[in-house]
């Protein structure tokens, strides 16, 4: 009797120790959450700024201001460019960014510039000024697209990085479909194709409508957010670096965690010369293949023109408006599925089912614009026909192409020169991007859009076979 009352209090200490560790775990898996809720903010903003210029473009056209400017598909897709070579500029300095200030200060940064270049756009009344604005712009996601992952990275415990990181895209896709929203929120009716509230014309509304979340982004880092602990450690800050690790680890963790950084650190910094290496040089050719196919595959320009493409479909402009934002959701549940079985499946299968799927569909879309090529008109049936196939090839490209390219990205370099590889292929991405963006608009304008969907759908098929013959399985 005497021994089971001495041992309550044995049990009951253990029991209360279990509970406080369990507390102690979610305190720190909500943290960890919330901060890095926070630090995706900024894949929000890129998207929302890949998606919302498509149905400002609408509406900007008709502004009497820019009206002769934008007469012009060049200077359509120029205006376009803008935030791809931004975006190119700021995805290429964004490495000595977050070197020298780090890279909690660099999202800070990109936060700021992106509400100044929001600023200049919205206070704009001429041509060459809005292109300026969205130059800044694009270069503030450029940081973004950039820093934010590797934030993430670097700050998630080990278990849980992958998942954490994909995230990111998939918050890339809710920007994309916020704005999609937002322009339909916006957009003109009556069949007018210009309107304005409060003095300010519509696309301005479009354009200003995410500087709530940049200032959220930019506050919550000045207020919450540590410095990574590998950029303390190259700093020299151990004690800082250890003190972030607890923060969202248990203390063993932290400490093996911490070593691995001490130790990584330690490693030869590798130079461009390392990235001639014929292994980093087949990698490149790989990710360049890849930022390619991406890009060629067209997905792009659904994105800068879904409004365009739709009403080419025949649908009127209030529709297509209100049709782009089912894009945004089809992106988002099916960027999800693949956050769900790219790890199982592996890449390379869903590339093959990605790149199949969005073939059959660009030349199923590209036969509907034939069509009304040759006959001057779709039918209803028609019409839906040429939307559920844009639905379907957006579909397929997020299960595939979508997230898988980054991914890939990020695992066929070796470690010691992954930062410059990175660098490169992302550089190919954006030039990539900033082809499709602006030979777009002028394509549809020489050509017809069925014209310019066979030569998507042709590129698809093309890069079908690439896949099959040459991409290796990275799982």
């Amino acid at each position: 009797m005497t021994n089971i009352q001495e041992d309550q209090p044995l049990l009951q200490t253990e029991s209360h120790a279990s509970t406080t560790n369990q507390a102690a775990t979610i305190h720190q898996s909500l943290l960890l959450y919330a901060l890095i809720s926070l630090a995706i903010l900024g894949g929000v903003l890129f998207g929302f700024e890949v998606s919302v210029m498509s149905g400002a473009m609408l509406v900007l056209e008709h502004d009497p201001s820019y009206r002769d400017s934008l007469n012009s598909s060049f200077n359509q897709g120029f205006l376009i460019s803008a935030f791809v070579i931004g975006a190119m500029l700021g995805s290429s300095l964004a490495g000595t960014g977050q070197e020298r200030a780090g890279r909690k200060w660099t999202i800070i940064l990109a936060a700021s510039v992106y509400m100044f270049g929001v600023g200049v756009s919205i206070m704009s009344h001429q041509y060459s000024v809005l292109f300026i604005g969205r130059l800044i712009t694009g270069f503030s996601v450029g940081l973004l697209c950039t820093t934010v992952p590797l934030y993430v990275a670097e700050l998630s415990p080990k278990q849980v990085r992958g998942t954490l990181v994909t995230a990111n895209q998939l918050f890339i896709c809710v920007g994309i479909l916020l704005g999609f929203v937002v322009d339909n929120s916006f957009k003109c009716h009556h069949g007018q194709d210009f309107c304005a509230s409060h003095s300010l014309p519509h696309w301005k509304w479009m354009l200003m409508s995410a500087l709530p979340i940049a200032m959220m982004l930019q506050l919550g880092f000045l207020a919450f957010a540590p410095r990574t602990p590998r950029f303390l450690v190259k700093q020299g800050e151990l004690k800082e670096a250890e003190d972030v690790l607890l923060m969202f680890n248990h203390p063993s963790t932290a400490a093996y965690e911490l070593a691995e950084v001490i130790e990584a650190n330690k490693q030869p910094v590798a130079t461009w010369r390392d990235v001639l290496q014929p292994n980093v040089l087949y990698g490149i050719y790989i990710g360049g293949m890849l930022s390619a196919i991406q890009q060629f595959s067209g997905v792009n320009a659904v994105n800068f023109y879904a409004q365009t493409v739709i009403t080419d479909a025949g649908f009127s402009k209030s529709r297509a408006f209100f049709f782009s934002i089912f894009i945004g959701v089809i992106k988002v549940f099916f960027v999800g599925l693949a956050m769900l079985f790219i790890d199982r499946a592996g890449r390379r299968i869903l590339m093959i089912i990605g790149i199949t799927g969005m073939t059959i569909s660009t030349l199923l879309l590209a036969s509907m614009f034939q069509l009304r090529e040759d006959h001057g008109d779709l039918t209803t049936q028609q019409g839906w026909v040429a939307l559920i196939a844009l639905f379907t090839f957006m579909g397929f490209y997020e299960i595939s192409l979508g997230p898988a390219v980054w991914l890939y990205l990020s695992e066929i370099f070796p470690l010691n020169v992954k930062g410059k590889a990175l660098s490169i292929s992302g550089v190919l991405n954006w030039i990539f991007t900033l082809a499709v963006s602006q030979s777009f608009p002028i394509m549809m304008n020489a050509w017809y859009p069925g014209g310019v969907f066979f030569l998507f759908g042709g590129l698809c098929l093309l890069s079908g076979f690439w896949i099959v013959a040459y991409l290796p399985e990275t799982k």
